[in-house]
């Protein structure tokens, strides 16, 4: 992380796996499959693979705008601490607080889960 070659691939491998976690996390396949059982479908669009193409091109269309937003921050925070103006530690705070609001997050859903199956009672 100290040369500029570190930070290139630090950027790329961070924009590559945004782009492939939110292809892995929305999948294309099962969500077109689950429109199609339910009898739904996008307007405009005709059902099955021709779903699955229009649902994978907006999931890498948002992810590439999500990670290029993103490396654009952690481009600069590295740039400023290249150049010295900020120490490596507070460099790395946007990592540290994408990471942080991503477990937050996935606890907060995961607690609200819980306490709504816990609401519900039993018919007999």
């Amino acid at each position: 992380m100290s040369t500029l070659f570190g930070m290139r691939v630090y950027v790329v491998m961070m924009f590559v796996f945004t782009v492939l976690l939110s292809l892995l996390f929305v999948n294309p396949k099962d969500l077109s499959d689950n429109l199609l059982q339910v009898g739904d479908c996008i307007e405009n669009v005709p059902a099955g693979k021709p779903t699955r193409r229009h649902i994978r091109k907006w999931v890498l269309i948002l992810s590439c705008i999500s990670g290029g937003i993103m490396c654009g921050c952690l481009s600069l925070c590295l740039y400023l601490q290249y150049k010295g103006i900020v120490d490596a530690t507070v460099a790395m705070l946007p990592t540290t607080f994408m990471m942080l609001s991503g477990f937050i997050c996935s606890i907060y859903l995961e607690i609200r889960a819980y306490r709504d199956f816990d609401s519900y009672k039993p018919f007999i």
